[in-house]
């Protein structure tokens, strides 16, 4: 089953989870309010996703062979919670309105009661939250920084913090097989490439397009880097170099606004909000590029969740 959040009456036309099985119809399989940003648990068959509202809260599903059976919910404490991560036994979620929330998970995996909740000094806007070992990276957009912490007993500790170039408004951060980390700027529509210790080696345009881009989501796979590019509407195609990354390709999205990209076992998926679907892309082993092979009618996506 493939997975896909999205905005509900107040930002979208969606209704909640969609699912999209081996057909490829998609199917709601849960009314919930503006999930957002799903995410797997890394062990159990049960899945995550946010209430991105004023008042943001998170809620636990369990996988079942009917559908999804919501299994517990919370709020987070803070306002538009657009990213979450499993860490160990707990749930950590990116507020856009200002906050990085911790709620513990029981056996199950089910959401239970929040741990924490820490507020960065304003202005912050964290977008993204990425376990990497013993280490929890948050991206802040309006404070151009990549917060470093370590989750202990349920509580964030913080433990420093990489700064970009002012202006970048760091987004999404995705980690490459060569060790580097590449981050889109959305503010900036940049893509910059940090070394392991998330210092920056460089920052190149994630579009060759003339026009304003808001890049959205990266992920990187076989020494390929992608970037989505909202306004181009566009994939750029990026591999490394010795001193940076180069643009290899840029293709069409396959609709408009793409605002998440998933990478799994040859194939790439980019969930276009504004154009109501999700395009399905096969990527040449060879080159790295992807090609349009289809796209599937779902309103208002925002996160697409591939199966494991």
């Amino acid at each position: 089953m493939l997975y896909v959040g999205g905005y509900t009456a107040e930002l979208g036309q969606g209704e909640g989870i969609v699912g999209v099985p081996d057909d490829g119809v998609a199917r709601l399989l849960a009314r919930t309010r503006s999930p957002s940003f799903l995410a797997r648990h890394p062990r159990l068959p049960v899945l995550y996703s946010v209430t991105e509202a004023d008042e943001g809260a998170v809620s636990s599903w369990a996988i079942t062979a009917d559908g999804l059976r919501r299994t517990g919910s919370g709020p987070t404490g803070a306002g538009l919670p657009c990213h979450l991560a499993v860490a160990g036994e707990y749930l950590v979620t990116a507020n856009f309105g200002g906050g990085i929330s911790v709620h513990r998970l029981a056996a199950d995996g089910a959401v239970v009661v929040r741990t924490d909740l820490v507020r960065p000094r304003q202005p912050s806007h964290p977008h993204q939250t990425t376990v990497f070992g013993a280490t929890l990276l948050v991206t802040d957009r309006e404070a151009d920084l990549v917060r470093r912490f370590r989750l202990v007993s349920g509580r964030l500790v913080a433990t420093g913090e990489a700064r970009l170039p002012a202006g970048t408004g760091p987004r999404h951060l995705a980690r490459g097989g060569d060790g580097r980390w590449y981050l889109s700027g959305e503010l900036s529509g940049t893509l910059t490439v940090l070394d392991e210790a998330l210092d920056v080696l460089a920052q190149v345009p994630a579009s060759g397009g003339d026009g304003r881009n808001e890049p959205s989501d990266v992920v990187a796979g076989n020494g390929v880097v992608y970037v989505a590019n909202r306004g181009p509407d566009t994939v750029s195609v990026f591999r490394g170099t010795a001193d940076g990354v180069e643009r290899v390709a840029e293709v069409p999205c396959g609709g408009k606004w793409p605002r998440h990209l998933s990478l799994r076992d040859g194939v790439l998926w980019v969930a276009n909000q504004h154009s109501h679907g999700v395009a399905v892309f096969r990527v040449d082993p060879g080159t790295g590029i992807p090609h349009h092979v289809n796209t599937i009618a779902t309103p208002s996506p925002s996160c697409v969740l591939p199966p494991p």
